[in-house]
Order: C-alpha cells, then structure tokens, then sequence
C-alpha cells in the first residue's frame, strides 16, 4: 500500500504545486479577518469536494477557524494547520509565489501553507486510490496562530482531547520530526519614575531609565544553557527627550522553557521582579503561552511507529533529537496529554523572512508520509 501512496504522490507533482500555489495567492495576515476568511471558505470548498463535513467556527475580530471531518472511525486523528501568516496585505505583488528548480517561493509558503497542502493532497491521493483510513480524520485550520492563538487554543485542546494521537503539519526543523518543542511566555514590563529636569534638578528624578537596565541585567541573568531556558528582551525603550530624566519606560520579554516545570520556576521569577531604583515601581504583565511540548513516553511511542509505518518508503524520517526553540499549536494538544507528532510540513527554511521557500521534491514526499500515516494510524496503540 505503501509503494502505491509514494508513486501516487510523486506522479501526481504538478496538481499537488498547483494546489500550493493556489494557497499561497490567497493572502491571509492574521490581522485581516476578511484575507483570512477568504481562505476559509476555499479550503471548506476543497475539504466538501474531498468528503469532509465542515464546521466553521465564527470569530468577530479574527478570521473563523474551520474543522473538516472526514472517514469514521471509533478513534479520531487530529490534524493542525494553521491558515494566517506574518505578511501584510500587498506581500504577494511584491514576491509572488514563484518556482525555479527544486524552490518554490513565496509569502507564508513555508510557515506553513505548505502544511495545507500536504494534508489535502494526502487525502486527495487515499481517496483515489480507495483507501479508506479505519479512524476518523479531523482537520483543525486555525486563523490567530501566528498571535499565539489566543482566540483557538480552547478549541485545539478540545479537539485534542477527544483524539487519540495529533498531527501538526508546522514545518520540519531541517526535515526533522518534532518530538519535543519549547514552551512560550510572553510578558510586559512597565516602569514608573519620575520625570525632572536633567541639568538643572537631576537629584529629584527617578530615572525609569535606570531601573530598566537593572531589570535587563537581572533578566538576562536567567538564561541557562544548561536547562535550554533563554529569556530575550525583544524590545526596551523609555523617556521622551534627552534632558529629561525619563519618568517611563517599558520591555517586551520572549521567554522558552524546556519543561513544565521550568516554566512555573521562570514564569515566578519574572513576576516577582522587584524594583532597585528608589522610588520606581514595575508592572508585569502577561505570562506562559503555549506549555512545552515535553518528549513523553506516548510520544516517543507514536514517533517509532510512523518511523517504522514509512521505512520501507525511500523517504526521511528521523526526529531533531532536542526541544525546537519555536512554540506551535502541538504545544497545546501535548498539554491534554494526547501524543503529538510535529513538524510533519514542509521542508526549506525562511520562516517570517523575506527568503521563505520549499524544496519541492520533500513536498512530495511529505504528502507520501502523511498519507501512509493517516491510513493505518488505527494500528497504532498507546
């Protein structure tokens, strides 16, 4: 079975790049509901013509994720796709998708409508071979992924919970598997002074300025190789003018954490910074966005039966070996406990860069992978 899914896949290259092509000219910037609800509504177009059963799921400010149901099964298999991008509205006429060699190209291609197309061209290729998977197959396409998916994520876990193992179809990390991903917290900090003249009355300022560089030193400090815990201030800035002492200031602070455990340990340290300047004071908001994905036991079990499902198949598999820094909606499925499998899209490089691309030929072969995987994933037993 599996020799004909990988003859199908590679035989059938020009309607699988047209699919993706077809994707990637729909522009879908996650803070444009409207692009991404365009989308939307062409895969549910796709999804019906396959044999899904749709259900739109209706956001007011972001665009409406959408689930396709398709085959039975008393077990399901999730699947994670997300349709939003980091590019702006007019990205496409500036680089519109192209193909030269083996590279296709173009905005969001890689991260991740590559990942699209992998899932419905998998399900394309078992229809017309008539293979039917013996679980039911439910695709989740999200629309806020790219903002942390914070209007999505009670639906993934939702979705996970009910399924016995997931997919997310994110992008390889240089054609590796994802076994384990870091978690992601997101936080703002806000400093209060006070403002005073810079020549004439520096002594009766607080310099918000000041109070900022300790707290970036005393961040920077909770980095640890060790663990794989880095925290980034991504932005710091303060005052208004050069002869004020500055009454304000602000950072934005990316923290990724290996384990659950280290999460809770860095997630208290950043909230419980303390001011050193006299007079100052902190606000800290935000917190943990997506949990880390740990490399369970149930994981690692899924990971070796889909490395053996596909060995007789001329194609790469193997796993990174150690928690990818970037979060993902895996993050969110792994957390109800349900095994998960990422990084099964796209192979290239590029993500939210100007130089985004795919290599063609693991385009195909990755509908191949996934195709093999969903068709007998009902063997598979925790």
């Amino acid at each position: 079975m599996n020799s004909k899914i990988y003859e199908k896949a590679l035989n059938e290259k020009s309607q699988s790049l047209k699919l993706l092509e077809n994707i990637v000219n729909f522009e879908s910037f996650s803070g444009s509901k409207e692009s991404v609800d365009k989308l939307s509504d062409y895969l549910s177009k796709i999804c019906e013509s396959l044999g899904g059963s749709n259900t739109f799921h209706k956001q007011e400010s972001f665009g409406n994720n959408l689930t396709s149901e398709f085959y039975s099964g008393d077990k399901t298999t999730l699947i994670l796709c997300h349709m939003d991008t980091v590019w702006p509205i007019g990205t496409l006429q500036q680089r519109p998708f192209t193909v030269e060699g083996n590279i296709a190209k173009g905005p969001g291609i890689f991260d991740m409508k590559v990942g699209i197309s992998i899932t419905l061209e998998a399900i394309r290729i078992l229809n017309e071979l008539g293979i039917k998977p013996q679980n039911k197959i439910k695709i989740l396409f999200n629309s806020d992924e790219e903002l942390g998916s914070e209007h999505s994520m009670d639906l993934i876990k939702e979705e996970a919970l009910k399924s016995h193992v997931t997919f997310c179809l994110e992008s390889s990390f240089k054609g590796m598997i994802k076994t384990a991903r870091k978690g992601v917290g997101m936080y703002h900090l806000s400093i209060d002074g006070k403002a005073a003249h810079a020549g004439s009355e520096p002594e009766n300022g607080i310099s918000a300025n000041v109070e900022l560089a300790h707290q970036i030193l005393k961040l920077n400090s909770f980095n640890n190789s060790k663990t794989g815990t880095t925290v980034n201030i991504g932005r710091a800035e303060g005052g208004v003018v050069r002869n004020q002492v500055p009454a304000n200031a602000e950072a934005l602070i990316d923290l990724r954490v290996v384990t659950n455990k280290d999460a809770i340990d860095l997630d208290n340290k950043i909230k419980s910074l303390e001011s050193v300047v006299g007079g100052s004071t902190l606000e800290i908001t935000g917190g943990m966005n997506r949990p880390p994905m740990e490399r369970t036991e149930k994981i690692v079990k899924l990971y070796q039966w889909a490395k053996d499902n596909v060995s007789n198949m001329d194609v790469t598999f193997k796993e990174t070996g150690f928690p990818v820094g970037g979060g993902s909606d895996g993050n969110f499925a792994a957390s109800t406990g349900t095994p998960v499998l990422d990084g099964l899209g796209g192979v290239g490089d590029g993500a939210h860069a100007e130089h985004e691309y795919i290599e063609i030929d693991k385009f195909h072969e990755k509908i191949a992978i996934l195709a093999s995987l969903i068709s007998n994933i009902h063997k598979f037993e925790i």
